[in-house]
C-alpha cells in the first residue's frame, strides 16, 4: 500500500508541474525592481516588460522599491513567494557589491535568488553641469587637484555608481564631495539645477544624451560605443580604468524550474527583436540575454571583481 501511494504521489506531482508548464503564466507576473520610476534600470525594464506582456497575454506588474543600493527592492523578491510569478531586475550593487560594503543585509544574495537571465551591462558615465569649467576628463581631474574636497558629486549611496565614483578618485588621485542620493533621477536634477556638480550613474539614467544641462565628459567603457563614437572613455585619460553596472533577472530560490525556463526563453527572444535590442542599445545597454548557468558564471566573477574595487577605493562597511 505504502508503495503504491507513493507512486500516486509521484504521479501527481508530475502532473502538477507538468499543467503549471503549460499554463504558465496564468494570471499577471510581478517584477520587483530597486530603483525608482524613470531611472535607468526601471525605462529598460518596462520597455521589456510590455513585449513580455504581448507575449504572454498577461500583464506584467513592476513593483519599484528604491533606495539603499537596491536593497529593498531585492529583499522584497527574495522573500517572495516562489511560485513563478515573482522575479526580480536586480542591479549590481545589491546582487554583487552591497555585501562587501554593509555589515549585514535582509536577504543573502548567493542563496536567496536564482539566476534567470542576464539583462545587459552598461557603461557607467561621468557628466556635469555645462556651469564646471570643465569640458574633458582631464580638465575635471585638475580642477579637483586645485580644490580638493569642494567639487560636488552626486550619485546614488551603495551602488556601481557610488563604486566608480570612488574608484575614480581613487585612480585619479583626487577628493570630492560626495552627495548621496536615493534615486538616480534625483541626483541628476540636482546637477541639472547647480545643487551639485558632477553626475554618475548608468548610461541609460540620462534620458537625453543632447540635453543642454548636462555635458558628458566620457563613459568608463574599456573603449568607445560604436552608437556613440564621439563620447570619450575615461581609460584614453587614465589608461586601464574600467567600471560598468548590469542587470539580471532572478527568482526567489525554490520557484519552479519550467518557470524559470519559460522567462529565459521568452526574455532572449524578446532583447534579440531588433525593436527592443536597437532601443536598449541606444540607451546604453549591451548584451543582453543567455543561459541561467551563463548569468550564474558571469555573477560569480562579477563578486569578485567588486570585492577587489571596494578594497582598492578604501570604503569601509556601514
Amino acid at each position: 500500500m505504502n508503495i503504491i501511494r507513493m507512486v500516486l504521489c509521484v504521479f501527481a506531482a508530475c502532473v502538477t508541474a507538468g499543467a503549471h508548464a503549460k499554463n504558465w503564466p496564468a494570471r499577471p507576473v510581478k517584477f520587483f525592481i530597486g530603483s525608482a520610476p524613470g531611472s535607468g534600470p526601471d525605462v529598460n525594464l518596462r520597455l521589456l516588460s510590455d513585449r513580455l506582456s504581448k507575449m504572454w497575454g498577461q500583464s506584467v506588474v513592476i513593483e519599484n522599491r528604491p533606495g539603499a543600493g537596491g536593497i529593498a527592492g531585492t529583499a522584497a523578491a527574495a522573500s517572495a513567494p516562489a511560485d513563478g510569478y515573482n522575479f526580480l531586475y536586480g542591479l549590481t550593487s545589491a546582487l554583487a557589491m552591497n555585501q562587501y560594503l554593509l555589515k549585514s543585509m535582509p536577504f543573502d544574495p548567493e542563496k536567496d535568488l536564482v539566476p534567470v537571465v542576464g539583462a545587459g551591462v552598461t557603461p557607467m558615465v561621468i557628466a556635469v553641469n555645462p556651469s564646471l569649467p570643465v569640458t574633458s576628463i582631464a580638465q575635471l581631474i585638475a580642477l579637483a587637484k586645485s580644490q580638493p574636497g569642494k567639487v560636488t558629486v552626486g550619485t546614488t549611496s551603495k551602488t556601481a555608481a557610488h563604486l566608480t565614483i570612488a574608484s575614480f578618485a581613487a585612480t585619479a588621485g583626487v577628493e570630492f564631495l560626495h552627495a548621496h542620493y536615493k534615486s538616480a533621477p534625483n541626483a541628476l536634477q540636482d546637477m541639472m539645477a547647480g545643487q551639485v556638480q558632477v553626475f554618475s550613474d548608468a548610461l541609460a539614467a540620462i534620458p537625453n544624451f543632447k540635453d543642454p544641462k548636462v555635458r558628458i565628459l566620457a563613459l568608463t567603457y574599456p573603449k568607445r560605443l560604436p552608437n556613440m563614437p564621439d563620447i570619450p572613455v575615461v581609460a584614453e585619460t587614465l589608461p586601464g580604468f574600467v567600471s560598468y553596472g548590469w542587470y539580471a533577472i532572478m527568482a526567489p530560490t525554490g520557484t519552479p524550474a519550467d518557470a524559470i525556463a519559460r522567462v529565459n526563453r521568452d526574455v532572449n527572444t524578446a532583447v534579440n527583436t531588433p525593436e527592443l535590442a536597437t532601443r536598449l542599445r541606444d540607451l546604453g545597454t549591451y548584451d543582453a540575454g543567455g543561459t541561467p548557468e551563463q548569468l550564474d558564471r558571469f555573477i560569480r566573477a562579477e563578486r569578485e571583481r567588486l570585492r577587489n574595487a571596494v578594497a582598492a577605493a578604501k570604503i569601509e562597511k556601514e
